[in-house]
Formats: structure tokens, sequence, C-alpha cells
């Protein structure tokens, strides 16, 4: 409340400085312009609290002391921080970001007004500070401007700004051990004093392709990482954005100086960049780890402080689409907020919770409360209804996420009934997604409960049954399972010269495999082939474009599926059934068109990725650990060195089959 005609004086009850008064009252001229008032001064200590006695009863708002003849803009900056009305600035992407304008507000409890502006540049954001214009500025922390002196930093002490790393995206098409050697390299060498001059440059009005040649000029030993003969060019993607746009131009220019042919191709967004790299039109794209997994978890709030959890996230939620990151650069600067040095001197605020003190914040929400279990829920009578959160994905838990599994089951998708939003339900909403045409986060939005709510279960059709594994499908019957201890290994791309070691390490524990057969290698080691099929393992068929959603996929499928079938068949004389596609690439018009050609589609759940040849052990740690009764377990016998393949199936085998579990070929194949 303002005490006093004209003056903009405050005053409170009892307290620090309950009874203090503005050093220099203002008061409007008829231009509209602030003015001095001349300052009352008060001879003696009870003349003051005379004076105030009068008025201690009608203001109840805290008083506040602005430094004597402070600038106007300063004054107004302060009214309005303590107001709550806080104006915000910074680039567009950090007014719509999570961890940015909305992150202050939802962690720190800062309340903005209204007006928030987007500037082009660091340097503007900062003027635009000192003249008054915004009241608090969000900087890329690589930014020179973050050290000017007319600013002070806020510290960010609770932790809202996510670790953000750069991390190379590659496309399954391009991904070899010999790439991710020579892609890490180069991630090794982007280090953050890097990272901070090639965003210092671009501030400055340098174009990417000159910040990046000169980064490249600058780090001339890179380790070389030759490409193998006959390697496809690479092309690097890159965002409309200044710093995707010299990342992208680095690693081009990086492989080009190694004897890789690489060239940068421009893509419109994230989501055409995820798209583009699934179906092979882009090689790589360097992006930011916190950011792509906030598309990739539909903005639900994966992305936290640890850098190890959100890649080991990020990597989950990319093999879903069959693409891969590889090593993160140790560049790592993300944003910082700042407030003018007269503001940040006036106030005391050295870190963002002491600005949101200042403002009048609400004190930081309590830990969430553990939610009930499921014998909870069934004794519970006395709780409120819970309402449904805006979005329901891994991990939460309750009666909304036992209706969704009950609905999604009844609509056919595989789901248990567990009340716990795990692995599996999100690969229910996901499939069910792709189903229905929306985006798959595998997370419940309000959009797609609209949808699944809206949605009649599936009549009964003359089509083949799906097999176990094909989570986009049908749940399997049980008689397909192959009882509760069985596993199916499935090997992509046979035959070759390893797969009769791999028919070796079978043999030894009575085991059955399915071997997923291409039409080139085929072709090559048809005697191959005929020894799989009198070791009594089932064969089927691979070889498939990536982007499954495409019609001109479709057609291909029609193709190449149906002279692999021919090519087997010529072989041994059985005509394949059942059908691989790479990447777990599946909708439903290319499950319909394998359905013609009398191809049944097998997924898997488990997949060590033993292409990247991460090590035996580790293949067989990873494949251990996952593997559940009716697991399908993908690995690789496709032409390549599979000496760690073969190594860790023996580790596989001798493990699961002491603990109880069977091998059998996939049924019908």
């Amino acid at each position: 409340m303002r005490c006093g005609p004209g003056a903009r004086m405050r005053c409170g009850p009892t307290g620090a400085g309950a009874g203090a008064v503005r050093p220099e009252a203002r008061a409007r001229t008829p231009t509209g312009r602030v003015a001095a008032v001349p300052r009352h001064r008060v001879s003696s200590r009870l003349a003051a609290v005379a004076v105030l006695a009068s008025t201690v009863a009608a203001c109840t708002t805290p008083v506040h002391s602005d430094p004597a003849n402070a600038p106007n803009a300063l004054v107004s900056s302060l009214d309005r921080i303590r107001d709550g009305q806080a104006r915000l600035g910074g680039s567009a992407a950090c007014l719509d970001d999570a961890y940015c304008a909305a992150g202050l507000t939802r962690v720190y409890g800062i309340q903005l007004g209204s007006g928030a502006i987007a500037f082009t540049t660091p340097a503007a954001a900062v003027s635009a500070l000192a003249a008054g214009a915004i009241d608090i500025a969000a900087l890329p922390g690589s930014a020179i401007e973050a050290s000017d002196p007319r600013v002070t930093v806020l510290r960010d002490d609770r932790g809202m700004q996510p670790a953000d790393n750069v991390v190379p995206v590659v496309s399954s098409h391009a991904a070899s051990p010999t790439l991710a050697r020579a892609v890490d390299g180069i991630s090794a060498t982007l280090d953050d004093a890097g990272l901070a001059g090639i965003d210092q440059q671009l501030a400055g009005g340098s174009a990417p392709e000159l910040a990046a040649s000169d980064w490249l000029s600058h780090h001339p030993a890179l380790v070389t990482v030759a490409p193998p003969a006959g390697t496809a060019a690479i092309i690097v993607g890159s965002r409309p954005d200044p710093e995707s746009a010299a990342l992208a131009h680095i690693y081009a220019g990086a492989l080009s100086r190694m004897g890789w042919s690489a060239s940068v191709a421009p893509v419109a967004d994230r989501m055409a960049e995820l798209q583009a790299l699934g179906d092979g039109r882009l090689a790589l794209v360097p992006d930011r780890t916190a950011d792509l997994l906030e598309v990739l978890s539909a903005y639900t709030g994966a992305s936290s402080a640890n850098q190890h959890r959100n890649l080991v996230l990020l990597r989950a939620a990319l093999s879903d689409l069959g693409l891969v990151a590889y090593e993160p650069a140790p560049a790592a600067a993300g944003d910082v907020f700042v407030v003018s040095s007269g503001v940040g001197s006036s106030l005391g605020v050295a870190t963002l919770s002491d600005l949101a003190r200042v403002s009048g914040a609400h004190a930081a929400p309590p830990a969430p409360v553990a939610p009930l279990t499921k014998a909870e829920l069934a004794t519970d009578t006395e709780s409120p209804p819970r309402a449904v959160p805006s979005t329901v994905g891994v991990g939460s838990s309750g009666a909304e996420v036992e209706a969704l599994q009950a609905r999604l089951d009844v609509l056919g998708y595989a789901a248990t009934v567990t009340g716990t939003f795990d692995e599996a339900t999100r690969r229910a909403v996901q499939a069910f997604q792709g189903d229905a045409g929306l985006v798959t986060s595998g997370a419940l939005d309000p959009a797609t409960a609209r949808v699944l709510n809206g949605t009649r279960a599936p009549r009964a059709s003359g089509r083949p049954a799906p097999l176990p594994g094909d989570v986009n499908s049908v749940r399997a019957a049980p008689a397909a399972t192959g009882g509760p201890k069985v596993v199916y290994l499935l090997l992509a791309g046979s035959p070759s010269g390893e797969t009769a070691a791999i028919l070796d390490e079978l043999a030894a524990y009575g085991a059955k495999a399915t071997f997923f057969a291409s039409e080139s290698a085929v072709g090559a080691a048809p005697e191959t082939l005929r020894s799989v099929r009198a070791a009594g393992d089932g064969v089927g068929v691979t070889e498939w474009p990536h982007n499954g959603a495409s019609p001109i996929a479709v057609d291909v499928l029609a193709r190449t599926a149906s002279s692999t079938q021919v090519a087997v068949s010529s072989v041994d004389g059985v005509t394949p059934t059942c059908f691989l596609p790479p990447y777990g690439a599946s909708d439903p018009p290319a499950r319909a068109r394998a359905a013609a050609l009398g191809l049944q589609v097998v997924l898997w759940d488990v997949d060590p990725q033993d292409w990247r040849a991460p090590g035996a052990d580790v293949i067989a740690n990873d494949v251990i650990d996952a593997v559940r009764p009716g697991s399908f377990v993908l690995l690789h016998d496709d032409g390549s060195t599979r000496g760690q393949t073969v190594a860790a199936l023996g580790q596989v085998l001798r493990t699961l089959s002491g603990l109880g579990y069977t091998f059998a070929a996939v049924p019908g194949c």
C-alpha cells in the first residue's frame, strides 16, 4: 500500500526495518516521468515514531529502501521484482523451455510479469537489463556477457538446470564401431572452453561455418580414424539455430579431415531430425542431451542434473526409434540467470532462491508423498478422490495406471494390470499411439487418453495371430509362449562366417534359435543355411527399409522380403513365414503387407546392441540382467566379425540354463 498522497513510501508492522522510510520519495510529473520529491528529514527518533504511528495501522507491506539517488530504471525494476511482476528476457528457446522461464516458477516459485522479451543476442539482453526494460535475463553460460560487470549472476542453487551435454545422435544405417571411434574422438576434444568460444563468436555475428572452421584450425591433432573401404557418405544434420549449425560443421569437417566423405544438410526441427535419422537421410546430428530427452519424453520433466541418468534415459528412448547416442562431449554450458548489478547490490541476492525470497515467492514444495500401494488403494476409504495427473508415465502408480493397463488389455495391446507404469506399459502405450497416428512418446498425455477412451476393442479377423515379442500387436495366445522359462534367440543377418560357431554353442546346451536371413547372405553361403535347417533351428527373413511408416517402404517390403523368401526356398525348399524388421520398424500397413506375403512380424524385448562390440561380458550381462520368461533376445550374425557375440552367447546359455531356462525357435518359423 502506498502511504501519503503522491509518495511511494511503504511501511509495515513490526520487525526489522518495519518503520524505515525510503531515503527518496518519488512522484509523477505531468509528462509521466518520475521526479524526485524533497526528502523529509526528521530531527529526532521520537518525531519519526510519531509521524509513522498514524500510518502503521493502515500499512501492511514491508518497507523497502532503495539506494539514494537511484535511477528511475533501477527503482522500477526493484518494484516489479518485489511485487512478483519481474520481466524476463532471453532467447526465444529459453522463453519456451521447461527449465528456463517455466522453471523459475515451477522450481523457485518466482512469479513473472507479462511481456517476456525474446532477444537474438546476449548483448541485447544485457543492454535491456541495464536500461530497466527487463529485470531478469537468461544468458548462455558460455556467453562473455555473463561476466559483464553490469550484471550479477544468480546461482541455480536448487538444480533447476539439467545436465545438457552435446551428444552425437547416429542413425543405425550409418552406425559402426569405426564411426563410433571417429565421432567419440571429436566429442572428447569439444570441451567447455571450445563451446564457449564458438558461442561467443556466434553471439558476435560470425557465421556458423566460420566458427566451426576456427575451432577446427585450433584442434589439428584430432586422432585420425580412417573409414573402411566402401563406406557410404556421412550426412550431418543441422537445425536452424546457430549453435546446431556450428556443431554440425565441426563434426562434418573433422570427419572429412580424417578421410570420410562428410557433408552438412539442413533439418527443420528435432522431430524432423529424428525422422531423417530414422529413415537414413541423415547419418548423424549433434544435439543436446536434456533438450532431446525432453522431446522424446513428451516434456514430462525427465531430465535432471544427473548427466549419467539423462544419457541412460536418452539412449533407452532412442533405441525404440532404432537410433544410437554416441559418447557425449564434455561441453556442457547451459543458461545462467542474471540481474543488473544495481538490483543485485540493492537486494543482496546471490542465488535464485534469494531472488525468490525477495519477490515473496512461496517456499519450496515439500517432497512428494510416496504413492499408495495396490493393497493400500484397496482398503483406503478416507482419502478424497485423487485428481488424475495430466501426464502418466514410467514410475507412476495407482488407480489411473490400473485403468490404463486394463483399457490397453481390452484393446488387444500387451499390458498386464499391475498398477505400476513399467517398461512393458510404456511400450504398449507407444504401440497404441503409433497405430492411432499420435506422437509415440510412450506416456499417457491428455490427447492419448481421449483417443484411447474413444477406441473400440478390435474384432476377430482372419489375419495370422502375432507372435510373442510383437509389442505392436495383439497379445499372443498363451500356447505360443512355450512355457514359463523359455527364451527365444533371434540371430539377424544370417548366414555368415560365424554361424557355424553359433550352432556349436547352441548344440552344447541343446538350445535352438531362429536365424533371420538376408538375401545377399543366403547367396554367399547357401551351405551354411542348409546346416541351420539340419540342426533344427528356425529360419526367417529380414532386410527391410528402415522407415516403416513410409508408403515407399511398404512397397519395397513386398520386393525385398519376397525375394529373400524365394532365395531361402531355393536353397532348402522351405518358404520362410517369419519376418524380423530391422530396428523394429513396424506399423499397421507394413504388418498387413507382411501378412499378405504369409509373414508374421517378430520383434524383441531384449537388445544388448552387440553390433557395437562393447565386449563379450557386457553383451552377456545385458542379456542376463534383462531376460524374463518368454523374452525375445536380438543378436547379430550378419557377416561382420562377431567373435564377441559368439563368446557372449556361450555365457548366456551357460548361466540361464543353470537357472532353469530353455531356448526354443520362434513357433511357426
